[in-house]
C-alpha cells in the first residue's frame, strides 16, 4: 500500500466522521463533553496529588521538629537506663519462649549515677 491510498483513506474517514458529526450535533457535544470531562479529572487529579504532597511534606517537618524538641527533654544517662531495662527485659521474654535453649543471665551493670530526677519525692 502506498502513502497516498493512506492518506486518500484517512481522509474519506473524516470525511464521513464529520458528516456524521454534522448531521448528529447531540454526538457532536458528548464527544467534546467527554473531552472536557478527561481534561477536568486530569486537571483535579494533579491538583489533589499536589496538595497531598504538600501535606506529607508538612507532616514530616512536623514530626522532626516534635523529635528534636522530644529529645532535649531527656537526658541521655536516663535513656540509657531505659533502653539497659528494655535489653534486660527482652532477653527475659526470649529465653521464657518455648523450645529455647536456656540462656545464662548477664552480669548486672552497674546503673549511672544520675544528678536527674525521675520522679520527685512527696514533700
Amino acid at each position: 500500500m502506498n502513502a497516498a491510498a493512506i492518506h486518500e483513506e484517512v481522509s474519506k474517514q473524516v470525511g464521513s466522521f464529520m458528516d456524521i458529526m454534522r448531521s448528529q450535533p447531540l454526538s457532536l457535544a458528548l464527544v467534546i463533553m467527554n473531552f472536557a470531562l478527561v481534561v477536568f479529572l486530569f486537571y483535579s487529579n494533579s491538583q489533589t496529588l499536589t496538595q497531598r504532597q504538600s501535606a506529607l511534606t508538612q507532616i514530616v517537618e512536623w514530626q522532626q521538629r516534635t523529635d528534636n524538641l522530644m529529645a532535649s527533654c531527656v537526658s541521655i544517662d536516663v535513656m540509657k537506663l531505659v533502653v539497659d531495662a528494655l535489653e534486660r527485659d527482652r532477653e527475659l521474654y526470649r529465653r521464657q519462649l518455648p523450645g529455647q535453649p536456656p540462656v545464662p543471665l548477664p552480669e548486672p551493670k552497674p546503673e549511672p549515677q544520675s544528678r536527674h530526677i525521675l520522679f520527685a519525692p512527696p514533700p
